[in-house]
This record gives C-alpha cells, sequence and structure tokens, in this order.
C-alpha cells in the first residue's frame, strides 16, 4: 500500500467532530481508499511504529523518484 497523507479541514463539522482530520488516501486490493485519522490516532500509530521498527517499510528507489517528480 502507498499513499500520501494531508491534513484537512472538515467543513461540515457535526457538535463532537474534529475541525480537522488526517487524510490518507491509499491504493490497496480493494481499489484506491480514502482514510481519515484524528490527531490522536495518528500519534499512537506512529508510536506502534517507533515500537516495531523492524516491520517498517523503507521507500524504495522508484517511491523515492515518483516523490522527486511530485507524483
Amino acid at each position: 500500500m502507498k499513499g500520501y497523507l494531508t491534513k484537512t479541514s472538515n467543513s461540515e463539522r457535526e457538535i463532537n467532530s474534529n475541525e480537522s482530520y488526517f487524510q490518507i488516501l491509499v491504493w490497496s486490493a480493494e481499489g484506491w481508499e480514502n482514510l481519515f485519522l484524528t490527531d490522536a490516532e495518528l500519534k499512537r500509530i506512529r508510536e506502534r511504529a517507533e515500537k516495531n521498527k523492524d516491520m517498517c517499510q523503507t521507500p524504495s528507489w522508484v517511491d523515492k523518484l515518483c516523490k522527486s517528480l511530485g507524483m
């Protein structure tokens, strides 16, 4: 799965909703998928990745090239 992380505002916010979310657009086996995370959820996910560095992926040269080309 590869994707992009952007902070997006919640324009149609309800009373108990967050003002903004982190939106992640990823390509998975099911196709394109949008995921929304709160600040607290993203913090928890990053902490989990920090504890499990042996499971983390590193970007390939293709990933790095695409990023440098703005893709």
